[in-house]
């Protein structure tokens, strides 16, 4: 019940006529006189659920800035959603791209409840301002939060929520206006094992609808990517190491080029697992 309700409620207001959801060519980004992206080429097309996967400073930060339009890169082409940057509003576009991180969280205004919060989606703004919801976020709202299972919560300030509970409505908040591309953002950061379990059952209710939002998952850990993600991109200093359909980039060998230490990678039930090589540890 839960999973149809999630998936229902996620489909995007727009389609592609070509597919193509997002269109990296000849990416390279110059950050304080330092080239942080170098040579980046991407095509994610509808239907595809992707994995951005480094180290700190690998430069998947400025990835997802450049896909947002809040940074400019100095060479290459840029298409998000049809539509090419340089030629379209980029203002009209980020409404239509979902963002969830770390970052932003901390921006949404504590005293404000969960419906507060998700209404603001409606409306493109962290928070609810000055803007009053219509009766149809009202009603997307309250669907989007008993879909995500948080409908309990509709009435609790945002400051009492735990880090699941956040993570969740920031979501429902990014799904209000069935967002053609949602990129989560370490969506997983912070959340203890349990919780993170819970989380990842959640998300992997919302890919399974073919007709819901292509996903862009940022991630440093393997055991976060789940059998419904079909690619996956690896980053080290800003360049590419491998990408392409998980079953075959993402390796040990890949791995550990990323992280520059030899690494085992086990696969069991379609969830990964990472150690160090000749250790016992988990990594």
């Amino acid at each position: 019940m839960f999973n149809r309700a999630l998936q229902r409620e996620a489909e995007p207001e727009m389609k592609i006529a070509d597919e193509e959801v997002v269109g990296l060519s000849g990416i390279e980004l110059l950050r304080e006189e330092r080239l942080v992206l170098k040579d980046i080429e991407l095509s994610i097309r509808r239907g595809q659920h992707w994995v951005l996967l480094g180290p700190n400073g690998s430069g998947k930060s400025s990835l997802l800035s450049v896909l947002q339009g809040l940074l400019w890169p100095i060479e290459g082409e840029i298409r998000v959603l049809g539509r090419l940057f340089g030629e379209s509003d980029l203002s009209e576009l980020r409404r239509l791209i979902g963002f969830v991180g770390n970052e932003i969280e901390p921006e949404f205004p504590d005293w404000q409840t969960v419906e507060e919060i998700a209404w603001s989606g409606g409306v493109g703004t962290v928070g609810l301002r000055f803007d009053k919801p219509t009766p149809a976020d009202r009603q997307r709202a309250r669907r989007l939060l008993g879909a995500a299972g948080i409908g309990h919560l509709a009435k609790r300030r945002f400051a009492f929520l735990s880090q699941g509970q956040r993570r969740m409505a920031t979501i429902v908040r990014a799904l209000m206006v069935k967002p053609g591309l949602l990129i989560l953002d370490e969506p997983a950061s912070g959340l203890d094992p349990v919780a993170r379990e819970n989380f990842l059952a959640k998300l992997t209710a919302l890919m399974k609808n073919p007709a819901g939002p292509v996903i862009l998952y940022v991630t440093h850990h393997v055991e976060e990517i789940l059998p419904s993600f079909t690619h996956v991109l690896m980053l080290k200093q800003g360049r590419a190491v491998a990408q392409g359909a998980v079953a075959q980039a993402l390796t040990a060998k890949n791995l550990g080029k990323v992280f520059g230490q030899a690494v085992v990678l086990k696969r069991s039930q379609g969830r990964y697992t990472l150690r160090l090589a000749g250790r016992g540890a988990m990594g």
